[in-house]
């Protein structure tokens, strides 16, 4: 209670009856010291009814003065938080005006130089159409490689893959000795012909070559495809397995 306070007589009698109640038990204790409520019903000459409702609204009203001391935190942290949110957007503010006036002040120049690069390249692109280009010759389409189809060849028995790729190695072979003239069906029946040979008397998986050359009519060359890019050739015993083998017919 506060220093001056005046007691009403409610209060007094209250007070009172505590004091007599604590001079009763200095020849010992009237009710057990850790029966709480009973001892407070005693003190105040009342029911433990009422001090247990009494006890309730104490402990609600202290829960109350914590709850709104939490908000109160709460609130004090996001006053401090919006303050620090404004001041970092007046930073951002700040540097963004002073970016946009850099780039104001320096514009100009820049499209000036642009100006003066493009008349520079322009003048230049002038002076090189002026000078003569030497002249080049057209060069010559290579032929188109043929498919295995175009000479119906025959089905290989089988096929091992070459064990240097990109190969290292190509080796030609050329055979004369044909007609002087040779068409498309002529270098067919020739092709057939060695594969033929080689698989039937010389007991082999497929014709040897990779790719055959024949001249065709009007000095036209075909290229027909043998075993291919990518499988080891019977051409040559010590380069099967990482070179190409290329047999070149040409006209007498």
């Amino acid at each position: 209670m506060p220093i001056g306070h005046e007691f009403t007589a409610q209060e007094k009698l209250l007070i009172f009856k505590v004091i007599r109640f604590c001079e009763q038990e200095t020849t010992g204790s009237i009710i057990p010291l850790y029966n709480v409520v009973e001892r407070m019903a005693k003190m105040l000459d009342t029911s433990e009814t009422s001090v247990k409702r009494l006890k309730k609204e104490m402990n609600e009203l202290i829960q109350q003065q914590q709850t709104e001391l939490e908000e109160e935190q709460k609130r004090k942290q996001q006053e401090v938080r919006k303050l620090a949110e404004n001041k970092r957007q007046l930073r951002s503010q700040t540097k963004l005006d002073s970016a946009s006036q850099d780039r104001s002040t320096f514009s100009k120049p820049k499209r000036l130089h642009r100006r003066q690069s493009r008349t520079g390249s322009l003048a230049t692109a002038k002076n090189h159409s002026s000078i003569p280009r030497p002249y080049s010759p057209q060069k010559k389409d290579c032929p188109k490689i043929l498919k295995r189809s175009s000479w119906n060849a025959r089905p290989y028995i089988d096929r091992t893959n070459l064990t240097t790729l990109p190969v290292t190695e190509i080796v030609a072979h050329q055979l004369t000795g044909f007609y002087s003239i040779m068409n498309h069906e002529d270098c067919i029946n020739k092709i057939k012909g060695v594969q033929d040979y080689q698989m039937d008397t010389q007991n082999w998986d497929d014709i040897g070559y990779n790719f055959i050359l024949c001249d065709d009519t009007g000095d036209q060359q075909q290229i027909y495809t043998g075993r291919g890019w990518k499988f080891t050739g019977a051409h040559c015993i010590s380069f099967n397995k990482r070179s190409l083998g290329d047999c070149l017919w040409c006209n007498n």
